[in-house]
């Protein structure tokens, strides 16, 4: 054997720049030959007398720490007992420091070759040591480098999602517009999965309960999924669409369910790229399924469990804000179809009112000429049955002419023609038709009534003759009205006062309200309700206020003030 250690092609392999050294194969011991100067100096030995010694007494593996003792021991007994080369991966094993105390960090590499021997037992072992400090550390800076980047990156990441739930969680709250809802939940949910398009399926009812479906999608155009439809209950789909439970698969093509509903069998031609794949359901704190969110990506493995918990978390905000969208929804349409049912009404008010006009008034004509024809007679009982049906008759028009105004003023029809005229002249004409039809009650007048108004006669009496009516009908049990004016720094106010049973205080706010009549008095009382109502909304176009003061069992005083303008303005 030491005539092959002196070879001369042995001596010049060995003692090449390369780092080497011998051991006897003699485990666990492994005795040192010999070493060359690379590998003292790799290893910190320079001038040391190692030969003789184990391996263990000079590399010490409890100073060199970590494994490295222990992976070197297994690579030289593997070596020994196969009598096989052994190329042993990159470890760490510590050395002395060489211009200060305590160890230094060290990688290393090494290839330990049999040498020599008989019936398949080595003597030697040819170790070559490669010292990779360098390499490993510079490899160890890039990862590291990338680990802070990586790190960097999912930080920013989880800040931008935090930033994304918090704008989402506040733009929700206050949208009430449906498919601006679904489009900023589709929107918010593509981008905190990572995924390269997404849609939100939404199922609905408009407001004459019809099923209906809307979608929204984000990060690809609408057309690309237009001509493809709803999604149907395929084997993928109805986990997600049927039984409400989330479904997130990798890769969507190797899923053992993919491909099995015909007629396409997969995804159909033109559809975009599908490999990784995740579903999720929105569903109402009423456990009623609203939709279903889904997501699409062409790379395998995209979606993870901390996306589907962010798309979760959005959706339970997304079900909320649907929940508020839907009843704001439902009421906008139940709004317009109220609309649509009132013009109607108000349409048909205005049709029979004028219908019923005519013929009507014409009735009353042929009484009255009948009535002045049995005054001359001496059949008393036809002329009063008469006059009685007379005073029927002007009820009759008066709820006519009520119906009348109140379809022109739902419409915006009722015309006003102003003049300038005396208060005194209005209070006359009011006094003449009430009595007329009434005369359980004597009516006194004061105050400044000779003051002169500009405004629509017509309808100014038409307040009036109102509010002594109500005066006389809701004070049955007195027989005085007062109607008052006063003047005060340019508007006129006028008061018709009755010494009736009065309006209860939590009532008072309604009487102005159409078709309102008080349930004391809506049985025993005529009218439907709208006088008040028409009243106010009269004096309101001359710029002028309408109000009641009231007091339960004392009467009521009802007043309502215009501006009193001059002739020049």
């Amino acid at each position: 054997m030491n005539n092959l250690l002196a070879d001369p092609l042995f001596q010049a392999l060995f003692n090449s720049p390369v780092p080497r050294i011998i051991v006897e194969a003699n485990a666990p011991f492994f005795t040192i030959v010999t070493n060359n100067d690379a590998h003292a100096i790799a290893t910190n030995l320079v001038g040391k007398d190692i030969a003789g010694k184990s391996v263990w007494e000079i590399f010490a593996p409890s100073e060199a720490g970590g494994n490295g003792g222990e992976l070197l021991l297994k690579a030289l007994k593997k070596a020994q007992e196969s009598n096989e080369t052994v190329l042993m991966p990159p470890f760490r094993y510590d050395m002395s420091a060489r211009e200060k105390e305590g160890m230094e960090e060290k990688w290393w590499q090494l290839e330990i070759v049999p040498v020599g021997g008989q019936n398949g037992k080595p003597y030697y072992l040819l170790t070559t040591t490669n010292d990779i400090t360098d390499q490993v550390l510079k490899q160890q800076e890039i990862e590291n480098s990338r680990t802070k980047e990586r790190e960097l990156a999912a930080k920013a990441k989880q800040a931008q999602n935090l930033e994304i739930l918090l704008s989402i969680g506040e733009s929700l709250t206050g949208d009430l517009d449906l498919q601006s809802v679904l489009q900023k939940i589709t929107d918010a949910t593509t981008q905190l999965c990572g995924a390269e398009f997404g849609a939100f399926f939404y199922n609905t009812h408009n407001a004459t309960g019809e099923a209906m479906t809307f979608y929204t999608i984000s990060g690809a155009p609408r057309e690309a999924f237009e001509r493809f439809g709803m999604p149907r209950s395929t084997e993928i789909f109805r986990p997600t669409l049927a039984l409400a439970n989330i479904v997130r698969i990798d890769d969507v093509t190797q899923d053992p369910r993919y491909g099995k509903n015909a007629p396409y069998h997969g995804l159909p031609k033109g559809h975009l790229p599908v490999t990784s794949y995740m579903a999720v359901p929105v569903i109402s704190k009423e456990k009623v399924v609203l939709g279903s969110l889904f997501f699409g990506h062409k790379e395998a493995a995209v979606f993870t469990a901390e996306s589907e918990k962010l798309v979760l978390s959005v959706s339970r905000q997304a079900a909320i804000a649907l929940d508020n969208a839907s009843l704001f929804t439902e009421k906008q349409e139940l709004l317009k179809l109220a609309q649509e049912q009132s013009f109607k009404k108000d349409e048909f008010l205005s049709v029979a009112s004028h219908e019923l006009k005519t013929p009507v008034t014409s009735m009353k004509a042929y009484l009255q000429v009948l009535e002045k024809e049995l005054q001359k007679s001496d059949n008393f009982m036809h002329y009063k049955l008469v006059t009685s049906a007379v005073t029927q008759v002007d009820k009759i028009i008066r709820l006519i002419g009520d119906l009348l105004n109140f379809s022109q003023l739902a419409s915006g029809q009722m015309t006003y023609h102003s003049t300038h005229f005396s208060l005194k002249e209005v209070i006359d004409d009011c006094i003449s038709s009430v009595m007329s039809l009434r005369t359980t009650h004597s009516i006194k007048v004061f105050g400044d009534i000779e003051s002169i108004i500009y405004g629509d006669k017509i309808r100014i009496e038409q307040v009036l003759i109102n509010l002594v009516d109500n005066a006389i009908k809701y004070s049955p049990k007195s027989t005085q009205v007062y109607i008052g004016a006063s003047n005060k720094a340019g508007i006129l106010k006028v008061e018709v006062r009755d010494f009736g049973q009065g309006i209860d205080e939590s009532k008072v706010k309604r009487v102005f309200d159409r078709f309102y009549r008080g349930e004391e008095n809506s049985f025993s009382s005529s009218g439907l309700g709208l006088g008040l109502y028409i009243s106010l909304e009269i004096i309101k176009k001359h710029q002028g206020e309408m109000g009641v003061e009231t007091k339960a069992g004392s009467g009521s005083t009802f007043w309502f003030t215009i501006p009193v303008r001059s002739q020049g303005n």
